[in-house]
């Protein structure tokens, strides 16, 4: 008797210990976890103001990101995921970046879902976005009026305009000594070119992106997928001048936004 109790003790421990194996591996959140989901941004602003989307195990990608003012552009710009854990990372499932750009005050929404490798929707979540005011600061002393088009406050905002004459004048006591322009192109080279003052320059319609799909010839069940993107088509002048007395040159830097074709 006490031989079959000790058999079915040893049957019930064993059980027990294939039934706890049998239970998947969890993580310390069920689905993505999104911050913040409550944001404050500036008007405006080119800044880089972000969303921040951990992936949970299956996670892949995000779709259908939407804003539901056409006064909040939203972009995903930062793409990572795999489909084994990572422990020595902050993301142990990789993760998504969405950036921010407001053109008016406001309240607004912003919702995305979270897929896996399929396309089957895991999670959905919101993000609500408030835009106020802020006064932002592009001059210099020696430099009187920086202009594009025509406007001196079009400068670090996104603009709807595709072409325009940049123009500086300067300062008593101050000489220009180059303008050079610089963006990426369709091919997504970045392109470096001078140009003269008042010259009339069409604006960067792309933004910089990267992508690079790995799999391991060695182990095939490694593998991971990263992706990275500008937020904006950036076209950028860099403006050099020189005090004329001191002989000291400097360099002052202004950019200009478009949302981009790709």
């Amino acid at each position: 008797m006490k031989i079959w109790k000790k058999f079915t003790g040893i049957a019930l421990a064993v059980c027990m210990a294939a039934a706890v194996m049998a239970v998947p591996n969890t993580q310390a959140f069920a689905k993505a976890s999104v911050n913040p989901k409550k944001i404050t941004i500036p008007v405006g602003s080119t800044y880089e103001t972000d969303i921040n989307i951990d992936y949970s195990l299956g996670d892949a990608k995000v779709t259908k990101i939407k804003s539901n003012s056409k006064n909040l552009y939203v972009k995903q710009t930062y793409q990572y995921y795999h489909d084994s854990l990572y422990t020595n990372t902050e993301h142990p499932y990789g993760y998504a970046t969405l950036r921010l750009y407001a053109q008016k005050p406001g309240k607004y929404k912003v919702t995305f879902q979270v897929c896996n490798a399929q396309g089957k929707k895991v999670s959905k979540h919101t993000v609500q976005v408030t835009a106020k005011e802020m006064n932002l600061e592009y001059y210099h002393p020696a430099l009187k009026k920086v202009t594009f088009a025509g406007k001196q406050d079009i400068f670090g905002t996104m603009t709807n305009k595709k072409s325009g004459k940049f123009k500086v004048t300067m300062q008593k006591g101050y000489k220009l000594n180059s303008i050079i322009m610089r963006y990426y192109d369709a091919s997504g080279k970045w392109v470096e070119r001078p140009i003269k003052n008042n010259s009339k320059v069409a604006l960067s319609s792309y933004a910089y992106k990267y992508e690079h799909d790995y799999k391991s010839t060695y182990d095939p069940s490694y593998w991971y997928y990263y992706m990275s993107t500008g937020f904006y088509a950036e076209t950028s002048f860099r403006v050099e001048y020189m005090n004329k007395n001191t002989k000291e040159i400097s360099v002052r830097y202004y950019y200009l936004y478009r949302k981009p074709v790709n």
